[in-house]
């Protein structure tokens, strides 16, 4: 378990790093992580400050399964860690499932570029990282 807990570790601080990046303005991948309509048309456009909150909120959700994972010394404080663990697992699960039109298993819009990377690889890791915090959870 510690090997997956690490490598998700990693990966929330990668998309971190990312979601800093398009807070400053990059345009790297940024065409198949919004979604969009049939037209081709922007469902949101998030700001630099909310992209940069998405940002802190993957670094905090990085921080709380190494807690869970590797730090027992904080006996104080497991209750809030957690219920924490718990609330991260619960938000990738509300997005494996999805507002039903545009993101999601359950999405009705198919064919945009983001509705294809969101089926390959965005919703199999929000799955992914939600059973791994479960799993964490469970484990304390």
């Amino acid at each position: 378990m510690s090997f997956l807990v690490i490598l998700t570790i990693c990966i929330l601080i990668a998309i971190s790093i990312l979601h800093i990046y398009w807070a400053n303005g990059g345009k790297f991948a940024l065409d198949n992580a919004i979604p969009t309509t049939i037209k081709g048309i922007k469902v949101f456009n998030p700001g630099k400050l909310l992209t940069f909150l998405v940002s802190v909120l993957l670094l905090v959700f990085a921080y709380v399964a190494y807690i869970l994972q590797f730090d027992n010394l904080n006996l104080l404080f497991t209750n809030y860690y957690m219920i924490a663990g718990k609330i991260v697992s619960t938000i990738f699960i509300i997005r494996v499932i999805g507002d039903f039109k545009y993101i999601g298993i359950f999405k009705k819009i198919q064919n945009t570029p983001f509705a294809i990377y969101d089926s390959k690889y965005y919703i199999p890791l929000c799955f992914i990282i939600s059973v791994i915090f479960f799993n964490l959870v469970n484990n304390f």
